[in-house]
């Protein structure tokens, strides 16, 4: 029976770690909801790039493959680890802002709630080499314009059962197509 390598070992107790919940911070300051992630979050993907690091160096002695994740590791610890420390949504009475995205290109999106005629909450279904699913929120505006605003992985659960809180309390209809 083969033994698993006890770094591929402590790779997956990190990834464990990633999908559990609480991932996120909730900070109330009056009317004033900011949602970030938890510190940990970042810091564990840190570990894991080294971790990962770790792997493609053990790999290389098996497997012409270790180079990858050699030199995978650190590309994704450069281009995606940062923007977990400045991914952020904050939610008042009037608007929310959402800030997401690649440290060298990030997406913003703002909208007043004054604007907003009607929020559809929606899943599609995209078949591509392997099945996913994509999560958004469809804001119709008043202007008649829409804009659509991703449900990723720090507005999953928090921040936005708190946008159709504060939206439903403003008169605005909300249909979830989930």
């Amino acid at each position: 029976m083969t033994q698993i390598p006890a770094q591929l070992r402590l790779l997956l107790f990190a990834m464990v770690l990633l999908v559990l919940p609480g991932c996120t911070n909730e900070a109330r300051e009056g009317d004033v909801v900011t949602y970030t992630f938890a510190w940990w979050v970042p810091v564990s993907m840190v570990v894991g790039c080294v971790i990962v690091f770790l792997v493609g160096v053990f790999l290389l002695v098996h497997s012409r493959y270790g180079w990858v994740l050699i030199l995978g590791s650190p590309l994704f610890g450069i281009f995606l680890v940062p923007a977990l420390f400045s991914d952020r949504v904050t939610i008042t009475p009037n608007h929310f802002d959402l800030q997401t995205g690649i440290w060298f290109s990030p997406s913003s999106h703002h909208l007043e709630f004054a604007n907003v005629q009607q929020i559809e909450l929606i899943s599609q279904v995209n078949n591509g080499r392997r099945k996913t699913t994509s999560y958004f929120m469809l804001c119709t505006l008043k202007s008649g314009g829409q804009e659509k605003v991703p449900l990723g992985d720090l507005m999953r659960n928090g921040p936005t059962e708190e946008i159709v809180r504060v939206a439903h309390a403003r008169g605005i209809p909300i249909l979830d197509r989930r």
